[in-house]
């Protein structure tokens, strides 16, 4: 059968891909805010409705200096003087750590 998009509902006007999945069906339920990495599943929030929009610019955030940090100082330099192809992996052989979404610390 199909699966209910409240399961698994990916948010509209996110910079990544960012799902929620309801708790409660009634008006202002709870929504848990998570994301697929590789192979696993991230649970960011568990949170009231009206708070979704705020906590998933929380989450792109947090995934941009993600990505930021994956950057060798080598691969910028070569971003900066245009030398970059696109067979070349800035974050090859880096393990990726999520930072949380409300600091700059790893996300635990």
């Amino acid at each position: 059968g199909e699966r209910s998009h409240k399961l698994q509902k990916p948010l509209k006007g996110c910079e990544s891909t960012i799902y929620e999945s309801y708790l409660e069906n009634k008006g202002g339920g709870f929504r848990i805010l998570w994301t697929q990495e590789d192979n696993r599943i991230v649970v960011w929030f568990i949170a009231k409705h009206k708070w979704v929009s705020r906590l998933a610019k929380l989450i792109d955030d947090a995934k941009n200096r993600t990505a930021r940090q994956q950057m060798s100082d080598s691969f910028v330099s070569e971003m900066e003087s245009g030398n970059y192809t696109c067979s070349d992996s800035p974050s090859q052989g880096k393990k990726e750590i999520l930072l949380d979404a409300l600091g700059n610390v790893p996300l635990k």
